[in-house]
């Protein structure tokens, strides 16, 4: 089995180990916030802003990284096990992908489970979108053409809120990007039994995670807004990239939503990096492989909100 070489020492020490499982969530927050606090920062932006958008539920927290002339908005989920991250801890990702899109992202410190369960999280990706498609107190103008982003469980929240597009009149929706999106919380077998081990990401770990999000609300883990894999989709679903990991428990998912997206008409490129584990598109420093991700995911982006807002077009799809 190949394993990139940056990342051997440590998928040798998680060997045995779990993210959260038999943990506290609040040791899991600690240990995320300390892992940012010591990554490199990531590149300076012309203008950072910290502001709310107002949700159904009340004020949702966001960043908003401009580069000069940015043509687009890309609305990012952080990954996290819908139950940790948030602004801090995605900053670095999210200043790579603003400066190397030249787009403005707009990082969503959307709602954690076990505080707010299911469909919090979900509603708010919904409201922030649907902010953001119209004239707005950030953005006043005209409307810019909009792309989603989501990593992990974040991608589970872009993947639902793209989907959930057409109920929300979303008009400007044009890309969703999902890296080693969290698809079906149903599964099992395949990837999942192949890589639920000694990866970093576990089986238990998926469990608790869903555990923890969907709480005692009852809900059916058939419910597309939890498990996007399990949705009608048709092709006005917005063009999509998909990135996985070879060495991923979900890894199946991200093939499995490809398929139905590509089935459905819509244009889905599906990119998998080889040797790598669940959470490496934020290990910039230990392997090569995340920054050519980063890279990859932003010219994708570029490209495509670039294209919308030269045409004015609802729907611009691009291949890379």
């Amino acid at each position: 089995m190949f394993v990139d070489a940056g990342l051997r020492d440590m998928l040798r020490a998680s060997r045995g180990q779990h993210l959260v499982h038999g943990r506290t969530i609040d040791d899991l927050r600690a240990e995320v916030a300390a892992r940012a606090h010591s990554s490199p920062p990531g590149p300076d932006i012309d203008r950072v802003l910290d502001t709310t958008v107002r949700g159904r539920d009340g004020l949702i927290p966001v960043r908003v990284y401009e580069p000069r002339d940015a043509a687009g908005i890309v609305i990012a989920f952080h990954g996290g096990g819908w139950v940790s991250g948030g602004l801090d801890q995605f900053d670095a990702t999210a200043r790579h992908l603003a400066s190397a899109s030249g787009q403005a992202v707009v990082s969503v410190d959307y709602r954690l489970a076990p505080e707010s369960p299911f469909p919090a999280a979900f509603e708010d990706a919904c409201d922030v979108l649907a902010f953001f498609d119209g004239p707005n107190d950030i953005w006043p103008g005209m409307p810019r053409p909009l792309a989603v982003f989501g990593e992990s469980a974040g991608a589970n929240l872009a993947a639902a809120a793209a989907l959930a597009a057409d109920d929300l009149d979303i008009h400007h929706l044009v890309h969703q990007v999902l890296v080693y999106p969290v698809l079906d919380v149903t599964a099992s077998g395949g990837s999942i039994d192949r890589y639920g081990t000694n990866f970093l990401l576990t089986k238990e770990d998926l469990a608790t995670f869903t555990s923890a999000y969907v709480g005692n609300t009852g809900t059916d883990g058939f419910d597309w807004r939890l498990s996007p894999l399990h949705a009608t989709v048709d092709a006005r679903t917005a063009p999509a990239l998909i990135v996985s990991a070879a060495l991923d428990p979900v890894s199946d998912q991200a093939e499995r939503y490809a398929e139905k997206l590509s089935a459905a008409g819509v244009v889905v490129t599906h990119v998998t990096y080889q040797g790598v584990p669940h959470l490496f598109f934020g290990m910039r420093g230990l392997t090569p492989a995340s920054a050519t991700a980063q890279d990859h995911v932003a010219r994708v982006l570029r490209r495509a909100l670039t294209a919308a807002a030269a045409t004015g077009s609802a729907h611009a799809a691009w291949e890379d």
